[in-house]
């Protein structure tokens, strides 16, 4: 059974869609955030989830994000905590609906979700579990310098570029920091901006006149470390075999350092970063099919949780 859900945040009013499983009942759930460029609750990745756990007894809630869809707010100015309240509010909303247990509300995050449940998880006892899918363990800077340099080499440009590539994105940050100023750093991506590599750098020829304002400024530095050591409850991890945005090993390494002991690891034979198959999908695409794989283990992994 799918209801619409109305909730708000301060002044932001956000809307989603609840699918429960049949007959009515009391039922767990799990509460969906986003990914950065999958704002709005019909993405076939959060559908999958709204398809799959309702037969296993288990509630989905997906949301447009503020500023998307049906949602009103601003995404624009909204850092990393606005909007884990924001999937604070939709917990908040859920416990007190009448077919949601709600001492059994987990979250789930893809990608940049994946620093957004747990900073949720992280500021709240009323999240029961988290699924973390491609997790990221470093900063969005890391996590940006590392994508442009797996794509450099990708694309067969020496050790040389991509060392020129990094050096030209640590003088943009600093800029965003307040670090630099703009005259040194606009010259220095004009200097580069002609060589064969800038296109794939994900970075901008020109710069904002004030990178405060910026929404980059509000996330690059965001550190999930201290977030994961302030997580107590259950946390599952998928990533995918091959995955060009995520330093898996490394992200890994740094849940199993700090975050709790409760947690269990699986990397997808033949997943993207969305979980489909790269076969199909390519290691960029988020259209085709999800490996069954992933559903299995999420599956299997929250019925345990949620008895």
């Amino acid at each position: 059974m799918e209801r619409e859900l109305v909730f708000y945040n301060k002044h932001a009013r956000l809307t989603g869609t609840l699918t429960t499983p049949e007959p009515p009942g009391v039922f767990p759930a799990m509460v969906i955030t986003h990914t950065s460029h999958a704002p709005t609750r019909d993405f076939h990745i959060y559908r999958h989830a709204a398809d799959r756990l309702p037969a296993q007894g288990i509630a989905v809630f997906r949301y447009d994000r503020r500023g998307s869809g049906e949602s009103e707010g601003d995404f624009t100015t909204a850092s990393f905590f606005d909007l884990a309240d924001d999937l604070l509010a939709a917990v908040a909303a859920l416990k007190q609906h009448a077919v949601i247990d709600s001492a059994r509300i987990g979250v789930w995050g893809m990608s940049q979700g994946g620093w957004i449940a747990p900073l949720a998880a992280a500021r709240s006892a009323d999240i029961a579990f988290v699924v973390a899918v491609s997790s990221v363990g470093v900063t969005p800077a890391e996590q940006m310098a590392y994508s442009a340099a797996y794509v450099l080499k990708e694309k067969g440009f020496s050790e040389e570029n991509v060392r020129q590539m990094l050096a030209l994105a640590s003088q943009v940050n600093a800029y965003y920091r307040g670090d630099a100023g703009y005259e040194d750093v606009q010259t220095a991506l004009n200097d580069h901006r002609a060589k064969p590599w800038f296109e794939f750098s994900y970075l901008d020829e020109v710069l904002p006149p004030d990178p405060k304002q910026e929404k980059w400024a509000l996330e690059m530095d965001f550190d999930p470390l201290p977030v994961y050591r302030k997580v107590t409850v259950p946390v599952l991890l998928l990533y995918g075999e091959q995955d060009p945005w995520v330093p898996i090993s490394q992200s890994i390494a740094a849940w199993q350092e700090h975050g709790p002991a409760d947690q269990a690891v699986h990397q997808i034979n033949g997943a993207n970063h969305f979980m489909l198959s790269i076969a199909q999908a390519g290691l960029n695409g988020d259209e085709g099919p999800v490996v069954e794989a992933y559903t299995k283990h999420m599956v299997e992994w929250l019925k345990q949780q949620v008895g």
